[in-house]
């Protein structure tokens, strides 16, 4: 596995933003990430979510190696799909299938863990890589060794199963999860009332079965920059997300979405995307000054 570079460490060589901070948090063990994306808010920072762990030649989507690359270059999520074995084991893979993302062909649902560990995963130009597909322990393993948090999107499992087991191995505070709709956040917070969402922009239904503004962003849509939406959601103190990915974007893309006051930018080109929002140093100045989340990042 390549070398793995801690963001704390990584944050000591970096350059102070060009914005002074105004509002640092400090250290909770109750919503974490509520705080974080105030801080955020307030300072009017944009963070990067690397899409399926953020692939690029060399590295494959879903894998633990990619993980580590995006937290170099800044990101502050790692967007991971989160699957289930036949026999209990939470991994990672995007697809029904396995021939797209390793060496293996067809359906993985009917296989075990053991079965499913000896693929080999291939990279986005079909190169096979040195390295199997990662379970979810594995991932938040390497999300308190590099200090990357996890956005994690569910593949044929439920809200209340991704739940326990992110519990069990004690990382709410490190992850937030993808709710399509209104009731998937339901049963999301009826789980555990400290989770932090990603939520469809359909806002009087979320308050309508009580879910707080602090525990969730919301999520405009692939390719939608909507300043005049964005403006709305600060006024109520809430955070706005879209995707820039599945397109070919450049660096003015991503400064766009940075003016327009979106916090989350969801995007495949990590590198790319960190350097039109000022280098990984930059971000990685900014995550620490608003690192609610990091009290836990050795345990």
């Amino acid at each position: 596995m390549r070398y793995l570079i801690s963001l704390s460490a990584l944050a000591v060589m970096a350059c102070s933003p060009t914005q002074q901070a105004t509002d640092p948090v400090e250290e909770s063990t109750t919503n974490a990430l509520a705080e974080t994306f105030n801080c955020i808010r307030n300072n009017d920072y944009s963070v990067l979510a690397a899409h399926r762990a953020g692939p690029a030649p060399g590295y494959a989507e879903n894998a633990l190696s990619t993980i580590a690359y995006s937290a170099e270059r800044g990101a502050l999520f790692a967007e991971i799909d989160v699957a289930k074995t036949s026999d209990g084991v939470f991994f990672l893979i995007h697809d029904d299938t396995l021939d797209r993302t390793t060496n293996g062909t067809g359906e993985w649902q009917d296989q075990t863990w053991d079965q499913i560990n000896t693929f080999q995963l291939v990279d986005q130009n079909g190169v096979e890589l040195d390295e199997t597909l990662p379970t979810l322990e594995d991932a938040l393993r390497v999300s308190r060794e590099t200090g990357i948090l996890l956005n994690i999107d569910l593949k044929g499992i439920t809200p209340s199963e991704i739940v326990e087991e992110v519990e069990r191995h004690d990382a709410i505070s490190r992850v937030s999860f993808i709710a399509y709709t209104v009731d998937q956040a339901a049963e999301y917070y009826a789980a555990n009332e400290d989770v932090f969402l990603s939520v469809p922009d359909r806002l009087e239904e979320i308050s309508a079965i009580g879910i707080p503004n602090e525990n969730y962003y919301v999520w405009l849509g692939v390719n939608r920059i909507n300043a005049d939406r964005d403006a709305e959601l600060e006024r109520q103190e809430i955070e706005a997300s879209a995707g820039l990915f599945r397109f070919n974007h450049s660096e003015d893309a991503y400064r766009n979405a940075k003016s327009a006051g979106l916090e989350i930018l969801s995007i495949d080109d990590v590198t790319l995307a960190s350097t039109a929002l000022g280098g990984a140093a930059v971000l990685q100045s900014e995550a620490d000054t608003c690192a609610a989340w990091r009290h836990d990042a050795t345990r």
